[in-house]
């Protein structure tokens, strides 16, 4: 994959568990579905952390890409997560346009502050945090010149 950033160009250096995506490098691993917690524990065993996918061509891509995926991936956990508000995983906001329509839902039984992407949609649905799924991991990539 080529970036080009003015008039430099580099191309994205992506260890062997993480393949590069739109600009970053990424990993779906399918071995198991986990929790969130777990999920998060995953992401950073190997490099990286959950991932952060706040911009809407990103998002749109992975739904995408998830679509593909044999068998598809409906759902995989994502870097976003609910105390009071809504974060990324950096601490940044999320943009409440970002969800799908009828979410985030509230429930006094089961609390579900965590959240997916779906394949087949660009917007965000809440789930319980003790749900299974399969993690989307993230790492900073390098640069090869």
């Amino acid at each position: 994959m080529i970036l080009t950033y003015c008039f430099f160009a580099a191309t994205l250096a992506c260890n062997s568990n993480f393949f590069p995506f739109h600009g970053g490098c990424f990993s779906i691993t399918k071995k198991y579905s986990i929790t969130w917690k777990d999920a998060l524990s995953q992401c950073r065993l190997v490099g990286g952390t959950l991932a952060k996918i706040s911009r809407e061509g990103l998002r749109y891509a992975f739904s995408k890409l998830l679509e593909k995926q044999k068998p598809v991936l409906y759902n995989v956990h994502i870097g976003l997560t609910s105390r009071d508000d809504w974060v990324w995983i950096d601490g940044s906001p999320l943009n409440a346009s970002f969800w799908m329509p009828g979410y985030p839902t509230v429930s006094s039984e089961i609390p579900k502050s965590c959240a997916v992407l779906s394949a087949g949609s660009s917007r965000l649905k809440n789930v319980y945090c003790g749900y299974t799924r399969y993690p989307l991991c993230q790492k900073k990539s390098g640069r090869l010149q």
